[in-house]
């Protein structure tokens, strides 16, 4: 493990800011399996913020509904959004440099839980992760 830990608040904001987790929930129109909520480490039932548009032929499936996101996330539901580097441009970029760089693949997943809330439970992961908190502060056991 390597912890660099830096007092650079907004040091990652061109990446990926807290206005920009706004912004992918509310001006976006994000869709499952895109993104998630979830509460004391179990997934929120998706029919409780979203819907489905319907647009012909077709329709557009598990839409964000902004309001209950908002209303979820202000009860302590936690924001996690799938696959970043495929909807958000600067998070591409950035995994496509760490690629160059390491030689293997990248993704990135984001993670917005409110103050005072907790997400998931103590776990671990069955692959290699960079964690990169770019706000408030948290208390990691690792």
């Amino acid at each position: 493990m390597l912890l660099v830990a830096r007092a650079q608040p907004g040091r990652f904001d061109p990446i990926l800011s807290v206005g920009d987790m706004e912004r992918l929930v509310c001006a976006t129109a994000i869709r499952t399996p895109a993104f998630r909520l979830v509460k004391d480490g179990a997934q929120l039932p998706l029919l409780d913020y979203t819907e489905d548009i319907v647009w012909r032929p077709g329709a557009f499936k598990g839409t964000a509904l902004v309001d209950r996101v908002a209303a979820e996330f202000a009860a302590g539901a936690t924001l996690v959004v799938r696959a970043l580097h495929l909807h958000w441009h600067s998070a591409a970029r950035y995994c496509r440099g760490l690629e160059m760089r390491l030689r293997c693949p990248v993704q990135a997943n984001a993670y917005f839980t409110p103050a005072r809330a907790q997400g998931f439970a103590v776990h671990h992961d069955t692959h290699d992760v960079f964690v990169v908190q770019v706000a408030s502060s948290k208390r990691w056991r690792v």
